[in-house]
């Protein structure tokens, strides 16, 4: 019997937001994460916090979570140490000349 892991997300959000922080280029200015659409040439302002903020329509509309905001918090895993340090790791796209 096979079994399905329970870590592969599958909400539809989740999946572009793990598309979009593995194959493009997400900006970090001050505390504003700028991350390009999959489907123009917009660039969209992500903040993070308490409440995440994303200039993305989508967001805009519906007030949670966008695919914009995921691909942030893949990008960036943050790992909470037992004496509350807190580490903050940022994955980078590795390219290979042609």
């Amino acid at each position: 019997m096979s079994t399905v892991n329970s870590t592969i997300p599958t909400d539809p959000r989740q999946v572009k937001g793990l598309q979009i922080a593995a194959t493009m280029h997400i900006r970090q200015q001050g505390n504003v994460y700028l991350v390009p659409s999959q489907t123009s040439s917009a660039v969209y302002a992500v903040e993070l916090g308490d409440a995440a903020t994303s200039t993305c329509p989508d967001h805009e509309l519906r007030r949670k979570k966008c695919k914009h905001i995921l691909a942030v918090e893949y990008a960036l895993t943050r790992e909470t140490t037992p004496d509350g340090t807190t580490i903050v790791t940022q994955t980078k796209r590795v390219t290979y000349r042609q």
